[in-house]
């Protein structure tokens, strides 16, 4: 879980909600899904301890495990060499050197032995991180129940992100994005509902969230290039 308010460059403009909303996610998957939750908040989150701790989970990872990342920070997609980044706390402007490309993290995720990953970015530019086509996903709720069970035991490399190739919102005065208080109120409602489920249904519970109050339409994509098998990222409540 990263979460940056406070960019150590002064012409890093800050955020308002990122670590709120890194925060409550990481306490609602630690308590209420039971994962093992790691948090890179502010300070902690260099580009250095990003990529050791990507790097750890990549190689600690074995095949029962599922892995979530979820970042909310700064992206930022560099139009001349068609790239995206995340801006780690210490990233300087307009130094590409010193941000963490997509790729990178994509490269973690095919390398992990880990058969269902997850990645979701509330940032700008977010959906630049896949350039590849929406996943669809089973429009019967039964046929997605029964299919539950096989799509956890197929390797997956998904990414939810909070809007698609342009500026997304950082709260308006709120304590959470929406983009972030849409995931909040999800899974307290999937919680509720004392049932596993799918990235997809959570995603099409934000999606409804987010595009019916703000101009942002969020997207759930398979990662190209990330070792992706047709699977889905399940949440089961233990």
């Amino acid at each position: 879980m990263i979460g940056i308010n406070d960019y150590q460059h002064d012409k890093v403009t800050d955020l308002d909600t990122a670590v709120n909303d890194a925060l409550a996610v990481a306490t609602r998957l630690r308590n209420d899904y039971h994962f093992k939750v790691t948090t890179l908040i502010n300070a902690q989150a260099t580009r250095n301890r990003i990529l050791q701790t990507f790097n750890q989970m990549a190689d600690q990872a074995q095949a029962q495990d599922n892995l979530l990342v979820y970042y909310a920070g700064h992206g930022q997609r560099h139009r001349g060499m068609d790239k995206a980044y995340w801006f780690p706390v210490d990233a300087l402007p307009n130094a590409e050197f010193t941000w963490i490309m997509a790729d990178r993290i994509t490269g973690y995720m095919k390398s992990s032995q880990a058969t269902n990953v997850l990645v979701i970015a509330d940032s700008c530019y977010s959906g630049a991180l896949s350039k590849t086509r929406n996943m669809p996903w089973l429009s019967n709720p039964k046929a997605q129940r029964r299919a539950i069970a096989r799509l956890k035991q197929s390797k997956s490399r998904i990414l939810i992100a909070s809007g698609g190739d342009k500026p997304v919102s950082d709260g308006d005065g709120g304590k959470h994005s929406i983009f972030a208080e849409a995931m909040i109120e999800g899974l307290d409602l999937f919680k509720a509902f004392e049932q596993d489920f799918t990235a997809h249904d959570l995603f099409l519970s934000v999606r409804q969230h987010v595009a019916g109050n703000s101009s942002q339409l969020p997207g759930i994509h398979f990662i190209r290039n990330s070792g992706h098998r047709g699977g889905d990222f399940v949440f089961e409540l233990r």
